[in-house]
């Protein structure tokens, strides 16, 4: 993403950047696929040895991902940064010590994004079946579908992020997420295959697109290019350590505790709110490099 972000002209960063982040959908999409063969099995066979087969089959593209990292061509903003010696010993600690607020608005500016996407693809898969009596199958497929057509919104709402600024189109897109929060599991309560069709639509092929395209651009450009790369991967890792990973295990803590949609819908807003609060906190911050 990175890379991509610092090969492109300046007017277009989004979008370029938004093509390495086309990369969560059309993994999911792969996985979504391989689960719904994996479902084809018996129960007792699933539970023995089929839930391996989806990560036994990822090998493939861990290799491909190797060959692309050794053969790509480093950015000339970095050639520059390299040819005048102005790359950190220590990129890690240069960042903690001296991109602190810079790291902290990369953390938090994700909220919108991740929070919503993870309660989707991860939590309503069980929730969905166990609560409302959807089936998984109805879910994978509605998922699916959002996904595919995720893949090419991602790029399409870079371009506006291009346009009107990345800050902007960040806070847009986090209110959109807190307004659709209630009505996407009101449909998914229905139980009817389209209106799930429509709920994961909503959150995932618009919600995320407008969210997660404008991320890339917006992250990577609040840290100087000498520590750019450690920069940008540390607020994406803590960011996923913060909003992603204890996503689905908070929500089901709420559900067990409260009458599930209201509740939910809070949660996401709650989590909009992170990033509406820190991108108005931060308007004439000069983080951006």
């Amino acid at each position: 993403m990175l890379m991509a972000v610092e090969h492109a002209p300046r007017e277009k960063r989004a979008f370029y950047g938004s093509w390495p982040q086309a990369g969560v959908p059309a993994g999911l999409v792969l996985a979504t696929l391989a689960f719904l063969l994996v479902e084809q099995l018996p129960e007792d066979q699933v539970q023995a040895w089929g839930w391996r087969l989806p990560f036994l089959a990822s090998a493939g593209l861990v290799a491909v991902g190797m060959y692309v990292r050794l053969k790509v061509v480093e950015s000339p903003e970095f050639e520059n940064v390299k040819r005048n010696k102005k790359i950190a010993d220590f990129p890690i600690l240069a960042v903690l010590r001296g991109e602190k607020r810079a790291l902290g608005v990369g953390i938090l500016t994700q909220a919108a994004s991740l929070v919503p996407f993870y309660l989707v693809t991860v939590f309503v898969l069980s929730y969905g079946p166990k609560e409302l009596g959807i089936s998984r199958q109805t879910i994978l497929l509605s998922i699916l579908v959002a996904c595919v057509l995720d893949i090419l919104s991602v790029p399409y709402a870079s371009m506006i992020a291009d346009r009107i600024g990345a800050r902007k189109m960040l806070i847009y897109g986090s209110l959109y997420m807190a307004a659709i929060a209630y009505p996407f599991f009101w449909l998914l309560s229905t139980g009817v295959g389209v209106a799930v069709l429509l709920a994961m639509i909503l959150i995932i092929t618009i919600g995320h697109a407008v969210t997660y395209s404008a991320v890339a651009g917006y992250v990577t450009g609040l840290f100087p290019a000498e520590v750019r790369y450690t920069g940008a991967s540390v607020a994406y890792q803590f960011g996923g350590v913060v909003f992603s990973a204890p996503a689905p295990f908070i929500a089901v803590a709420i559900a067990a505790e409260t009458d599930g949609a209201w509740a939910l819908a809070a949660y996401i807003a709650a989590a909009c709110a992170i990033t509406v609060l820190v991108l108005t906190l931060t308007k004439t911050a000069k983080v951006n490099h």
